[in-house]
């Protein structure tokens, strides 16, 4: 989207559009407080739109906005850090449940899911657009719970921004696990109960023992993500 908005407007309002995402342009990389990685897609077309009608009223660009935004959910870019279906294996073994609470948009998340052949492996997918209350409020975490039949005290959220962190205490999880190889770091995760350097880490921790005997203690060990 941000190509058509620099080519219909100029860079300056392609600039402008970045800084409210806090996107980088030249890396790809998306801030630690950037919407792009706590809202579903929907708002942030609408906070585009209407930073676009402000600084470019009556060009006709920020209703040009829905149309690309549609085209970009189309594309499948998205790369694993790791080789996810080990992980998923891993959890497997030991008799876990998994499940996928994203921000982003159905359409694009299936489309990358099936493309990587990890939907045989989920128990749930939950995304942005799902007509759910955004995270950390309890609402998205409770549905997984719900569909895949496990007591939220025994659940595990892990992932990498202080929204996923939030949802232990919302909808009373059993464990938050911070994972520094996404966006957020030490300061931004400060809330979970064990903080990993990288996601490939997770299925060592919980391999003798259930999600909510984990404490802060644990915090520089190795954790485990998903239900339990």
């Amino acid at each position: 989207m941000g190509a058509q908005v620099r080519a219909a407007g100029g860079p300056q309002l392609q600039h402008l559009l970045y800084r409210a995402l806090h996107f980088d342009g030249s890396t790809g990389a998306i801030g630690r407080q950037s919407p792009l990685s706590t809202r579903p897609w929907s708002e942030i077309v609408a906070l585009s739109q209407e930073l676009l009608t402000q600084h470019a009223p009556g060009s006709g660009i920020a209703e040009q906005v829905p149309t690309w935004s549609k085209a970009q959910l189309t594309h499948t870019w998205q790369t694993p850090l790791l080789d996810v279906h080990a992980l998923f294996r891993t959890l497997r073994s030991q008799g876990r449940r998994i499940a996928m609470l994203t921000a982003d948009a159905r359409a694009p998340t299936m489309a990358v899911l099936e493309r990587e052949q990890l939907l045989p492996m989920l128990d749930a997918v939950v995304c942005g657009d799902d007509g759910l209350a955004p995270k950390p409020q309890a609402e998205p975490a409770l549905a997984i719970c719900r569909r895949v039949g496990v007591e939220p005290i025994r659940a595990c959220i892990v992932g990498d921004t202080p929204a996923d962190m939030g949802l232990k205490a919302s909808a009373g999880l059993g464990l938050s696990v911070g994972v520094l190889s996404g966006i957020g770091g030490e300061l931004e995760l400060a809330a979970a109960d064990c903080l990993l350097p990288s996601v490939d880490a997770l299925g060592s921790l919980l391999r003798h023992q259930p999600v909510r005997t984990v404490s802060r203690a644990r915090r520089s060990g190795p954790a485990v993500a998903a239900a339990a």
